[in-house]
């Protein structure tokens, strides 16, 4: 089996909330002109409107269209992140933000009862 190695920088699904956005964000970023994008979907630049903005399915075959052409891994960066990385479950740092979260309620009602001499 033969392994690969992939370097970027961590943080994307810290700027992006999902997967289309990133996806959007290669699209909008003004690298290139929309109607190349579309020309590259063999679509008009108001169907790419509207399948970027939800009211049309996106395709994966859509989704490769746009990477081939933009060369702009972002999106496949995201899902990298997301799912490969972290496992399928959240990140470290989201976990020990939660537990962080937790400690800090329980330490205010430790303190609260030690004002309240309980």
């Amino acid at each position: 089996m033969k392994q690969i190695q992939i370097e970027f920088q961590p943080g994307v699904t810290q700027m992006f909330s999902d997967l289309m956005e990133a996806v959007r964000h290669v699209v909008y970023s003004g690298r290139f002109k929309q109607a190349e994008f579309a020309a590259a979907l063999d679509v008009s630049p108001s169907k790419l409107t509207r399948k970027l903005g939800g009211d049309l399915n996106t395709t994966v075959k859509d989704l490769e269209a746009i990477l081939d052409f933009s060369g702009d891994l972002t999106p496949i960066y995201y899902l990298i992140e997301k799912y490969v990385q972290s496992g399928g479950k959240p990140l470290k740092n989201e976990i020990a933000l939660k537990k962080v979260g937790k400690l800090m309620a329980e330490l205010q009602k430790t303190m609260a009862a030690l004002e309240h001499g309980e």
